[in-house]
């Protein structure tokens, strides 16, 4: 009986899940025109400075920096540098193939503005 009641109070509309929907929405919204101002690399840069300066602690940044930047003990463990390369590269694979896939669309969008902007003028050309 017990079961019956909780299926029936989850089928209910929750005003909460409604308003975090919504500020789910806002948020693929504001990393979408992120994406767009800013491509790919740039809004992981963005994301990963503001996870840097605002969750690690002045400690974590610091191993950060000499580890990852610096490559401090690269003699004894090379794996950081590895761990960077491998990022910028797979980084990359991706911007190239988010570029590809803009380019294609904005020259088949200037295709079809071009095809549009020949057939007004060829009406025009025609009705003299």
């Amino acid at each position: 009986m017990a079961k019956q009641k909780t299926k029936s109070a989850s089928k209910r509309s929750n005003p909460d899940s409604e308003e975090s929907s919504e500020r789910n929405l806002d948020k693929i919204q504001f990393i979408t025109t992120l994406v767009k101002e800013f491509g790919l690399a740039g809004t992981f840069l963005i994301f990963c400075m503001v996870t840097f300066l605002f969750v690690f602690s002045g400690e974590q940044q610091a191993t950060f920096i000499d580890k990852f930047i610096l490559f401090k003990d690269f003699a004894n463990n090379k794996m950081p540098f590895y761990t960077v390369v491998i990022g910028l590269v797979f980084l990359n694979l991706v911007q190239f193939s988010f570029l590809h896939i803009f380019r294609k669309a904005w020259r088949d969008e200037i295709g079809r503005k071009n095809d549009r902007i020949n057939d007004l003028i060829s009406s025009k050309t025609f009705q003299k």
